[in-house]
């Protein structure tokens, strides 16, 4: 009698227990682990299109395919630690996009910003081998109100130490000092929280009053109560770098004068 009871227990037990895995609907959500957040910027003169990627696991490894000279991606959210990270030419041939450029690791920290970027020459014989630099994007205060946060980026293969001068417009007078002076190849300046407005990166030489380039960033657009604001020099709350880059080379030939280009490192906050 006590065997019976004691089965007729057990099989209506599991009887419940089958009963409410299979009336269970609720999804399983695995927690978000901790992150830090990466992007790629392509500098390498002389090479073509690319292919950037994390290679050690599936899940919060950022990549990035296809990125041209000059191509700046966005940020993506990698795990914390020691990670494995690869760059390939893009090609649809494989025997060409199974070739390995940089094959490193990168260490990434929760809560931090990083530019990964890519710079130098890949040619064979070249001057000035292609490397991976990785640049903390962290800045050390957030601009507030009608702020902005602004830095430079020299990643000029082959141009030498420069200045930078901030202006409204390209045809205003320099001013008598550089707003970041003396930034070597792979330097970069500190953020400088300046106020919202127009603003023109123009690079000399370090010393030198012949601008050698010059670029607008960008404006931005206003936010609404239907759509959150586009960072840029007028919007609150930007945060931006300006990359220093060479003319190109080999595949990029025909990119025959150096350039500025503006990347958004922080969007400002929400409005709706």
């Amino acid at each position: 009698m006590k065997v019976s009871r004691l089965r007729s227990v057990a099989v209506a037990a599991l009887a419940l227990v089958a009963a409410g895995c299979a009336d269970s609907t609720d999804p399983i959500v695995e927690p978000r682990p901790a992150l830090g957040f990466v992007r790629f910027v392509h500098a390498v003169a002389d090479t073509g299109a690319l292919d950037y990627r994390f290679i050690d696991q599936v899940e919060y490894a950022p990549f990035q395919l296809g990125l041209n000279y000059r191509g700046i991606g966005r940020y993506q959210g990698a795990t914390t630690g020691a990670r494995r990270f690869r760059v390939f030419p893009t090609s649809n041939n494989l025997a060409v996009t199974s070739q390995i450029l940089i094959d490193t690791t990168i260490t990434v920290e929760a809560g931090r910003y990083y530019t990964v970027l890519h710079v130098g020459l890949a040619r064979a014989g070249a001057a000035t081998a292609d490397r991976v630099v990785v640049i903390d994007d962290t800045p050390a205060t957030l601009p507030i109100g009608t702020q902005i946060s602004v830095r430079a980026v020299h990643a000029g293969t082959g141009i030498g130490n420069v200045d930078v001068y901030a202006t409204a417009a390209a045809a205003d007078p320099l001013p008598a000092t550089p707003t970041f002076a003396n930034i070597a190849f792979l330097g970069r300046s500190p953020y400088a929280n300046v106020a919202t407005g127009a603003l023109t990166a123009r690079l000399t030489a370090a010393g030198q009053r012949d601008v050698l380039i010059t670029s607008a960033g960008p404006a931005g657009t206003p936010g609404t109560s239907a759509a959150n604001p586009i960072g840029g020099t007028t919007i609150g709350g930007s945060v931006l770098t300006a990359f220093a880059f060479p003319a190109g080379a080999g595949a990029n030939a025909g990119i025959t004068s150096p350039s500025v280009i503006w990347a958004l490192d922080r969007r400002p906050g929400d409005t709706f």
